[in-house]
């Protein structure tokens, strides 16, 4: 039986949203709807339908939580009116290009800057202005980042990563 701590089981729970499940809630407490979801995750992926989760399928599903949890954010931030001048510093460590955007005062995407493979770039910005950065082709989200801190890092490794008050 794995031993998942209340944030990995909410993150499985957005996993499940992701794949079109409904476990009810995702509060990190695995009911009926929980276990049920999973079930039929599991069926769908030709595994035994226990309703409980081994190393792999959890990791699969906390990583597409992680997917969702940060397109939430994403969607639901725009960059607000501030004074507080600050800079991020984003760090490609992936093997691929990946796209930076600033989220404008609509929540519209801007694009401004490609970071080559194991490229930094230092951004200026405001402390209320959200970026975010994705694969090239623009569809996959690999990091969030709040320029709440000056001098904050986000690291670009193809795990999303959410920093909003320093990293």
């Amino acid at each position: 039986m794995l031993e998942l701590n209340r944030s990995e089981r909410c993150l499985i729970q957005l996993g499940l949203l992701a794949k079109g499940l409904d476990p009810e809630v995702s509060d990190g407490w695995f009911g009926d709807r929980t276990r049920t979801a999973i079930r039929h995750w599991q069926a769908a992926r030709g595994k035994d339908a226990t309703g409980y989760l081994d190393i792999e399928s959890a990791r699969l599903l906390m990583a597409s939580g992680k997917e969702r949890e940060a397109e939430e954010i994403t969607e639901s931030r725009r960059s607000q009116a501030s004074e507080i001048e600050t800079a991020v510093v984003f760090v490609n460590n992936m093997s691929e290009r990946v796209a930076v955007y600033w989220i404008d005062y609509e929540g519209n995407e801007i694009h401004y800057r490609d970071l080559e493979p194991r490229q930094r770039y230092s951004q200026d910005t405001y402390a209320t202005h959200p970026w975010v950065v994705r694969t090239i082709d623009g569809h996959r989200l690999v990091g969030w980042v709040l320029g709440r801190v000056d001098g904050q890092r986000l690291v670009i490794d193809g795990i999303v990563r959410r920093v909003v008050c320093g990293g």
